[in-house]
């Protein structure tokens, strides 16, 4: 967990953003995130720790993302739209460097 590449992900940058973009308005300005944080995203403390540990984010919360050059922005969960299922993630196996 944790120890992948960019090269790697499931998804390019662009399919992220469209995924992101399955329920919800994604503007200029707009963080969207692939990395994993400090402690861990939340799909890797679930898989150490059970799903609900902690548990997924709700309408209500408030999220406050801390970045150097991005300073603090704050945001409320709002409820989203129904979306269609994600498809499944394709493994991507790519030669060590040098191959």
């Amino acid at each position: 967990m944790g120890q992948g590449t960019l090269a790697n992900a499931c998804w390019t940058m662009d399919e992220l953003v469209a995924l992101a973009c399955r329920g919800t308005w994604v503007r200029p300005g707009d963080v969207i995130g692939s990395g994993t944080c400090a402690s861990g995203c939340l799909a890797e403390r679930w898989a150490r720790e059970g799903k609900d540990a902690p548990r997924s984010l709700l309408p209500g919360d408030e999220v406050l993302l801390s970045a150097p050059r991005i300073g603090q922005p704050r945001n409320r969960v709002i409820a989203g739209v129904d979306t269609h299922p994600v498809p499944r993630g394709r493994r991507r196996i790519t030669p060590a460097h040098g191959d």
